[in-house]
């Protein structure tokens, strides 16, 4: 995750083995807190929101097909 000014936080794609990184198109306006990935690397979790009212997102088959 990577906060851009004027737009939000933003999910990244960052190749282990070198590479361009690639912005995956999710895009938050709220603070990101206790992101986590999987061990298989094929899910994540995290959660956002304001203090007291956030949301918690668990995402899979997020990353685009190769």
């Amino acid at each position: 995750m990577s906060k851009e000014q004027g737009v939000g936080w933003q999910l990244w794609r960052l190749p282990i083995d070198g590479g361009r990184p690639e912005v995956l198109g999710l895009v938050l306006r709220t603070t990101v807190a206790s992101l986590s990935a999987h061990p298989d690397g094929q899910r994540i979790a995290f959660s956002h929101g304001p203090l007291g009212g956030a949301d918690i997102w668990v995402m899979e088959n997020f990353l685009p097909k190769e």
